[in-house]
């Protein structure tokens, strides 16, 4: 029972994480983006780097009252990335063809 609850603790600490995880997780997530996210989130971002960070490091700025600000930037970052990629593919469907 005890490792039942111990487990049942790091699964509910987990899904907590699972938004943050999500939006950093971000194929289309660019520079721009993560600066975003350390102004939103009030990280100095000359003293760290993101790909340096653990997501132990980001919960000790409050990620949880970011939630919001880093889904939207996420989807942004997202949006971005499939508009970017349709628009090269039609690009390249489009080089064959003359008028």
């Amino acid at each position: 029972m005890a490792m039942a609850k111990k487990m049942n603790k790091e699964l509910m600490e987990f899904k907590d994480s699972v938004p943050l995880i999500r939006a950093l997780c971000n194929p289309g997530l660019q520079d721009r983006h993560i600066n975003l996210i350390f102004m939103e989130m009030n990280i100095p971002k000359d003293v760290y780097k993101l790909e340096d960070m653990s997501i132990s490091d980001l919960k000790k700025f409050d990620v949880d009252k970011f939630k919001n600000e880093l889904d939207d930037i996420s989807d942004r970052a997202s949006k971005e990335f499939t508009n970017k990629n349709v628009m090269a593919k039609m690009k390249e469907e489009w080089e064959l063809l003359s008028f």
